[in-house]
């Protein structure tokens, strides 16, 4: 197999340098929550449709340890661009819960970081919607970020049929928070 030929999962490693993903994890770290990039990134194929995904803490741990897992759905991406967005979505997952100890079971709490998350991995940016079909000048981030978060909550059976009532609830508070960054990257 070429070089140009590489599946989304052995593009995977080469993307753990990429500037924002290396932010998040330095971000991670800054908190004080330890994480080894190299061991809590699994690439497989998940058969949903879904780039990725993010587990708080996989089971076994004691009370307190931080042990987050990422998933990267390597039958949904279409190339090592989409690895890097992906991990950056679920880093701020786990900088979240780093920072927040986000309660997973809250749809307000689910709402926030998935809004966040779109709002901070680039998936938002100007050329992303511009490939997706989307023009609109006005107010697009916001709109991309609140529609990119109510597909990402439909995951949670107990909040999908209420996500877009409890996105527009939480939306402005959790869009404006840009930790770790000064302002939308």
């Amino acid at each position: 197999m070429s070089a140009y030929q590489l599946l989304p999962c052995d593009l995977l490693y080469n993307k753990l340098t990429a500037p924002r993903v290396r932010e998040l994890v330095g971000a991670i770290s800054d908190l004080g929550c330890t994480i080894d990039i190299d061991t809590m990134v699994e690439c497989r194929q998940c058969n949903i449709a879904a780039t990725g995904g993010f587990i708080a803490n996989h089971q076994g741990l004691k009370e307190g340890e931080y042990r987050p897992r990422i998933v990267v759905c390597e039958d949904n991406l279409l190339g090592s661009h989409y690895v890097a967005q992906t991990l950056a979505h679920e880093l701020v997952h786990a900088y979240d819960q780093c920072r927040a100890k986000v309660n997973w079971q809250s749809c307000y709490h689910y709402a926030c970081t998935e809004i966040r998350a779109s709002t901070l991995s680039g998936e938002c940016d100007f050329i992303e919607e511009f490939d997706r079909g989307n023009f609109g000048m006005r107010a697009q981030h916001q709109e991309c970020v609140r529609r990119r978060a109510e597909l990402s909550m439909q995951v949670a059976e107990s909040c999908k049929d209420r996500a877009k009532e409890i996105i527009e609830k939480v939306f402005k508070r959790c869009y404006q928070d840009t930790a770790p960054y000064d302002k939308i990257p």
